[in-house]
């Protein structure tokens, strides 16, 4: 049933979007175009890096945080949290705050406008990458985090870690299928150090979409509670509804390992049958994704894609 189509394109290796973030917008993968309020600092295109290394949309971010304070704290935020991390996995590893007496801990890896900041650049780069990525080995793939921060902190201890200090970020892709959110206590730790890898370490680092990034599922599962309690009911809604949502609905789907291994949250399911047709699916996805539709080829493969399990 699962066939090969043609040769999935080269894996793409941006340098960093025509980002809203810097005061420009989105110019590739369909999403809307959108602009900070009150943002005075000049619309810089930026040139996307050819090479597929680790570092090339960082160098570019770090030259505009000489210019732009927008970009310095999006650098600023990110370093120092994989430096808090990260960076010292070994040395003094991160423990998350406490909760006491049934109260939620306040999130403090960074500020509220840090936090929008990054899911911000990372919806772009997001965007940027095709819906189906090919990635050269090695790699390493990582199921379900579901807001486990002490589990995701001792499998970069045990089997090494996204740092170019400390690591091998240098030579190894990092494939997460999804899920990093909802039944674990940690979500917001969970999803914010992914989102700063990824920024920091792009291509390197890449996200994929499971059936949690998905508000129904957040709603049931204590992510949207959680972001409530710790963010405040008023605060916290309004970054999940305008910066943490569309970043779900901006992940890519699926990826390819040396065009051999096929990862991905759900499975093919009945509905996918080729390659090409994971690759065709345009993000941002702007419906419901546990919904199947007759007749909508494309939608059911969505569906199946982050909700297929395997029955036997």
């Amino acid at each position: 049933m699962f066939k090969k189509s043609k040769p999935a394109p080269a894996a793409p290796t941006i340098g960093v979007a025509k980002s809203h973030i810097y005061g420009g917008e989105e110019n590739k993968g369909g999403g809307a175009a959108s602009k900070t309020a009150g943002d005075s600092e000049s619309m810089k295109e930026w040139v996307p890096d050819k090479r597929n290394d680790p570092y090339g949309y960082w160098r570019v971010v770090k030259q505009a945080s000489a210019k732009q304070s927008k970009a310095k704290s999006l650098h600023d935020a990110v370093e120092r949290v994989i430096d808090s991390v990260i960076h010292n996995i070994h040395a003094k590893p991160y423990l998350p705050p406490e909760y006491e007496k049934k109260q939620a801990p306040k999130f403090d890896l960074v500020s509220v406008d840090e936090l929008q900041l990054i899911c911000n650049a990372a919806r772009v780069v997001c965007l940027k990458e095709d819906t189906l990525m090919n990635v050269t080995p090695p790699c390493k793939v990582f199921g379900d985090i579901h807001g486990q921060i002490s589990d995701l902190i001792q499998f970069f201890s045990q089997y090494g870690a996204p740092s170019h200090r400390i690591g091998d970020i240098n030579i190894c892709k990092y494939i997460f299928i999804g899920d990093f959110v909802d039944r674990g206590a940690y979500s917001l730790e969970v999803l914010l150090v992914l989102l700063c890898l990824k920024l920091r370490y792009h291509p390197h680092v890449i996200m994929l979409r499971g059936n949690h990034e998905e508000k129904m599922m957040n709603q049931q599962f204590g992510f949207m509670e959680e972001i409530a309690n710790r963010l405040g009911n008023t605060m916290g809604s309004k970054i999940y509804d305008d910066e943490i949502f569309p970043l779900f609905q901006a992940l890519p789907l699926a990826a390819t390992i040396d065009e051999k291994i096929l990862c991905v949250h759900g499975g093919p399911g009945v509905h996918v049958e080729t390659l090409e047709q994971i690759r065709k699916i345009k993000r941002p996805l702007t419906k419901p994704t546990f919904q199947m539709i007759p007749g909508k080829s494309e939608q059911n493969a969505i569906v199946d894609l982050m909700w297929a399990d395997p029955t036997n």
